[in-house]
């Protein structure tokens, strides 16, 4: 995460000489938001950038951990599936420096918590203003409103067959990922075949890059990077090893999809399928930002297993009819 931090600092001092052309960007957009927020808290007298991120990521985790509370009481979760949250201990990695991926999962839950109340407006509207933050999250609040209407199945299909097209084309032609946030290895040969090959590199190749998501979050679990320990990786075992706990529960929710999409938890559905679709646009594949998304597969995951005779009603009467 340092290496994103000093490329958001070199691209704010560019914004800041006007060397930095406006560019639809994922390095851009943070410098110039961050641009702003130092700028403001200069004004009260602090001027160390990594004091100011450290409040203003601290401020973040705060709005992040209210709206997780309302998400809870929406979805009539305990009050012991509240303390979840706290077990995300890689929140305090992220809290350090510059970054995108608390305000990341903020509007995930901001976006779930206004997909079970119905306010697809508010979505459409922070998705566009979210967009400065990370482009991917315009394409994500998207999705995550056609996903709600129709035939959910074939919606899931044909949005499939659409990102998995567009993300090739865009990272070959568009270039929305930098230089200094682009894999290698395994993005590299993506890259190649999409070149080469339609742009259906994506298409192709995606189920497999679904599992090297699982794959590389619980290398995690290997907590030495070049014979060293990696912190990262320690705080993200608490969250890891509660998803291995529910993991009877989520394989039942895809077992019984059917049956599970006919109540409220649909909406969490929505959103780790939206995720889904619109990270594997990314030709990278890194831990971290899958590690984003894990809370709402331990919130699907609780749900699931607190409400199995829900389910088994529904399950019974669909036999019935």
């Amino acid at each position: 995460m340092n290496n994103d931090h000093d490329v958001y600092l070199y691209n704010i001092q560019n914004i800041k000489d006007g060397n930095f052309l406006l560019s639809i960007n994922n390095d851009f957009g943070i410098a110039l938001l961050y641009l702003y927020i130092i700028n403001f808290f200069n004004l009260f007298g602090i001027y160390d950038v990594k004091l100011i991120a450290f409040i203003f990521n601290l401020i973040t985790v705060c709005f992040i951990f209210i709206n997780y509370i309302k998400v809870c009481d929406k979805l009539k979760l305990s009050g012991f599936t509240k303390f979840y949250f706290f077990l995300g201990l890689q929140i305090l990695y992220f809290t350090q420096l510059i970054n995108k991926d608390l305000l990341t999962l903020f509007f995930f839950i901001l976006v779930l918590k206004w997909l079970l109340d119905k306010h697809y407006k508010l979505i459409i509207i922070f998705s566009i203003l979210f967009f400065i933050v990370r482009i991917q999250l315009l394409i994500f609040g998207i999705l995550t409103i056609y996903l709600s209407f129709g035939n959910f199945k074939k919606r899931i299909i044909f949005a499939y067959i659409l990102t998995s097209i567009i993300g090739a084309i865009t990272t070959i032609k568009g270039q929305f990922v930098s230089d200094e946030t682009m894999g290698s290895g395994f993005s590299s040969f993506l890259i190649y075949f999409n070149q080469n090959y339609f742009y259906t590199g994506y298409l192709i190749f995606n189920l497999l890059r679904i599992l090297q998501f699982f794959m590389d979050i619980y290398m995690s679990l290997y907590i030495y990077t070049d014979g060293l320990i990696d912190v990262s990786k320690i705080l993200r075992i608490p969250l890891l090893l509660a998803l291995v706990v529910f993991i009877n529960p989520l394989i039942y929710s895809i077992r019984n999809f059917s049956i599970v999409n006919k109540t409220i938890i649909k909406h969490v559905y929505i959103i780790l399928i939206s995720f889904t679709l619109t990270w594997l646009m990314n030709p990278t594949i890194n831990a971290r930002y899958v590690m984003l998304i894990v809370p709402f597969l331990l919130i699907l995951g609780r749900y699931i297993e607190i409400n199995k005779k829900e389910f088994r009603a529904i399950d019974f009467n669909n036999k019935v009819l």
